[in-house]
């Protein structure tokens, strides 16, 4: 039995709730809210959390047949891919499989920054941003975006012609922001990543796993109206 700890309105909890859905696997979704010491819901910064998951971080992966508690969202999802033979995912070819890891290492200080410039400014209050690190994150989404679609111009995914762990890995970051899903950001101008993400969107078990975004849109609604009457 697996533990997920986290909620999908977090992209890398996301992201490995979706692997896990593509894996089959038998799993528990326990809900612990990033940034929060709280006990109800749990919070990742509450004393029972920081003992299990001393980082107080989302997600976290409890492995009970074993013991193993794994945090870092992308070491998560490598070890169900290994755990469930998804060889498919995180391909065996050695060539191959670090080009994954080349995409899922990138990712953090990358395309992760459209999280930070455009989601968490709306949904974390705890995390603090000057005006000038909004900006430069803004900036840096563009420099991330021309990246990703000159790649994409060479191959319909990221490593090649199958979909892996790479491209769930940027998407939660990247994918969520379109026009069809949170209308964060424009791609218009990248129709490479464009039709990437509509490729992604048609991967197995896609629908279920992002039901949460027409919720997130429903609040980010809501606090651009409030914006637009200040």
């Amino acid at each position: 039995m697996l533990k997920l700890y986290g909620v999908l309105g977090s992209q890398p909890a996301r992201a490995v709730y979706w692997v896990l859905k593509l894996a089959n696997a038998d799993f528990e979704l326990i809900e612990v809210m990033p940034g929060s010491d709280k006990e109800k819901p749990l919070g990742s910064r509450n004393k029972e959390y920081l003992a299990k998951v001393p980082p107080g971080i989302v997600p976290a992966l409890e492995d009970t047949e074993t013991g193993l508690v794994l945090w870092e969202s992308n070491a998560i999802m490598t070890y169900i891919a290994d755990k469930f033979k998804m060889n498919d995912l995180y391909p065996e070819d050695l060539g191959a499989r670090a080009k994954v890891q080349q995409w899922m290492n990138w990712h953090h200080h990358n395309s992760r920054v459209f999280t930070f410039a455009l989601f968490a400014p709306i949904f974390r209050p705890d995390i603090k941003f000057s005006e000038k690190e909004l900006k430069g994150n803004r900036k840096k989404c563009e420099m991330v975006a021309n990246l990703l679609d000159d790649a994409l111009s060479r191959s319909p995914y990221l490593v090649g012609d199958k979909f892996t762990l790479a491209d769930i890995a940027v998407f939660e970051d990247v994918g969520e922001c379109a026009q069809q899903h949170l209308a964060l950001f424009d791609f218009a101008k990248h129709k490479n990543v464009e039709a990437w993400i509509k490729r992604v969107e048609q991967a197995p078990e896609f629908k279920e796993s992002h039901a949460v975004f027409p919720v997130l849109k429903k609040v980010i609604d809501k606090v651009q109206k409030n914006k637009a009457k200040l």
